[in-house]
């Protein structure tokens, strides 16, 4: 069993803001300087450390929404990145990373477009189909999942300040139980010498959220832990 110490996930936390900056965003600002492609490709790949040699690889396979993307990051701030770099580390081999999340996937997503961008957001493909396009499945050694928080509905569900964990947790089981259960299956099934991690996510408020994202995004949030003021400040980005 691998085990991943706290230290290789911490930047994790600097994407809160950059996630929640981009649902208000949509596909607006960080759209513009992405290089156009499919999604159904792999939306990152590479070998660490970069002047390895592909031999005895340690094959590993990120699938997943923006979480498991980084949205906003640069690769060597992404904890898939990261997770390479650790495992290279303990195992003293080159570690060949394929990732196919991008920002916004669900688990299951109805018909639609797919996306072009990773940074944007668009549903497809999703993270089941990832999960089909993994290629030599046999050969992977380790795949990452981040998924579910999509579907159960981030702003209007999980940032409620009116629903209780119960509530959540049923949404959860509701919307996420049976296609999670497809999903790992259908790994067990494609790729029976991997090891599969679900990845948990990070708290979406804390003591060090800035203002901004609560004031834009959770505007009742911001107001009953502000004693009664409102947000006014407009949003600015520079271009």
């Amino acid at each position: 069993m691998i085990t991943i110490s706290n230290s290789s996930l911490r930047l994790l936390k600097y994407s809160v803001p950059l996630l929640l900056m981009s649902l208000i965003l949509n596909n607006a600002i960080v759209c513009t300087g992405s290089a156009e492609g499919s999604c159904s490709e792999p939306t990152d790949h590479f070998i660490y450390p970069n002047n390895a040699l592909d031999i005895n690889v340690f094959r590993m396979v990120v699938i997943g929404d923006s979480i498991a993307w980084g949205e906003g990051l640069n690769r060597d701030e992404k904890y898939y990145y990261l997770v390479a770099k650790w495992l290279n580390e303990e195992l003293n081999r080159p570690i060949d990373v394929t990732v196919y999340a991008h920002n916004a996937a669900e688990l299951e997503s109805s018909a639609g477009p797919e996306c072009k961008y990773p940074e944007c957001t668009n549903s497809n493909p999703s993270i089941l189909k990832q999960a089909d396009l993994i290629r030599n499945p046999n050969r992977v050694d380790l795949i990452l999942i981040s998924g579910g928080i999509n579907d159960v509905d981030v702003l209007g569900n999980v940032g409620n300040i009116d629903i209780v964990s119960s509530d959540i947790r049923r949404i959860t089981r509701q919307e996420i139980q049976e296609s999670m259960t497809e999903l790992l299956n259908k790994l067990l099934m494609k790729s029976e010498n991997a090891k599969i991690i679900v990845t948990g996510y990070y708290r979406i408020i804390t003591d060090s959220s800035h203002d901004i994202d609560i004031g834009l995004i959770y505007p009742r949030l911001y107001k009953e832990t502000h004693n009664g003021k409102e947000w006014s400040e407009p949003l600015i980005v520079d271009s």
